[in-house]
């Protein structure tokens, strides 16, 4: 026993010398790694201004509806963020005052309303944006009934001009791409020519000095409503937030529109109806147009892509895509005037 205890000890003599040997041999060597490199903050741009339709310094006159007349035409001030001093004079029911004008971005960034602040300093009882306050009921401030009945028929607001929906209430409209531009229109309007209550016209002048508007556009990545429901599997009523792992699936927006999505090993690509790009346009960005072409004839007729992953093609039914290795199973998007948008994914 005390034989193997010493032997022991030299072992582990041994095996400590030798780590203090390898540790001293390690140490003879060293190296330094170096990275060097440079990079370039490019410059960018954020600017979003008003710009007149004609001059872009100048706001166009005004359309004139009835006995309306313009006091004082607005100017567009402080770098194009602001147009102010304006007056106008409405005196009939259906008198009314509207000035056409362009937001435009600028800048290099995707921008969206966050807020639209209008006339929030205005009599409370006037319209504003088309929204009625205190669900239509006439508040009554210091006793005076004709002054509340008349500022209740001034209708104040920001439109735009080709959509006619109101500034801040529209996913895709209160969005704007670089370099990209949309026509407004700000009209103040008293009441309609159907207004013969006597009550709502006023004794003597009302001034209306605080019809002021602040919009306020944030930085966002892209101008695109986010995904907020898939449809997959065999079924249109099989549905989730996430698509759980398939290859091909449909997909709504937050704005209501629909797409049809592929998942890559790349990652995910949706192609998008009314996105303002043709959707024939959008297969042949992905795809590239020589994989692209007519197939069949008459009502059979398709416009089909075929990639090594997937292939895509626009019917009369819409648009669908299948991926490459499962050929009998298909996810569709759809859109008709008609019947708006639908999703759906099948096998046959």
């Amino acid at each position: 026993m005390i034989r193997n205890r010493k032997y022991s000890y030299i072992v582990i003599m041994i095996l400590m010398i030798c780590v203090i040997a390898l540790g001293v041999a390690f140490a003879a060597f060293s190296t330094v790694l170096t990275i060097n490199g440079g990079a370039t903050v490019s410059a960018s741009n954020w600017e979003i201004v008003f710009e007149g339709l004609t001059n872009t310094n100048t706001i166009d006159i005004p359309t004139i509806t009835g006995t309306a007349s313009e006091v004082t035409h607005p100017t567009i001030t402080n770098n194009g963020t602001s147009i102010g001093d304006y007056a106008v004079t409405v005196k009939t029911p259906g008198d009314a005052v509207a000035y056409d004008f362009k937001i435009h971005n600028k800048g290099d960034y995707y921008a969206r309303i966050t807020s639209i602040d209008i006339a929030p300093n205005a009599n409370e009882n006037i319209i504003r944006n088309g929204v009625q306050p205190n669900g239509g009921m006439v508040v009554i401030i210091g006793g005076e009934k004709t002054y509340a009945q008349t500022y209740s028929k001034i209708n104040y607001s920001l439109k735009y001009t080709s959509t006619n929906s109101y500034v801040g209430s529209t996913y895709d409209d209160d969005c704007l791409a670089p370099s990209e531009s949309k026509n407004v229109t700000l009209r103040l309007q008293f009441g309609s020519t159907y207004d013969t209550d006597p009550d709502i016209l006023p004794d003597e002048n009302i001034e209306l000095d605080d019809l002021g508007i602040t919009i306020h556009y944030d930085q966002v990545s892209s101008c695109d409503a986010p995904l907020t429901n898939y449809v997959y599997g065999t079924s249109a009523t099989t549905s989730s937030s996430t698509p759980v792992g398939e290859h091909v699936y449909s997909a709504t927006y937050a704005d209501g529109k629909t797409a049809v999505c592929i998942h890559p090993d790349s990652g995910e690509h949706c192609f998008k109806y009314n996105s303002g790009v043709d959707m024939q346009e959008q297969l042949q960005n992905y795809f590239t147009e020589t994989t692209c072409g007519n197939e069949g004839s008459g009502m059979t007729q398709q416009y089909i892509c075929h990639g090594n992953e997937f292939t895509c093609a626009i019917g009369f039914g819409g648009t669908s895509c299948y991926w490459n290795e499962q050929t009998n199973y298909t996810c569709m998007a759809t859109y008709s005037v008609y019947n708006g948008y639908g999703t759906r994914c099948s096998s046959y």
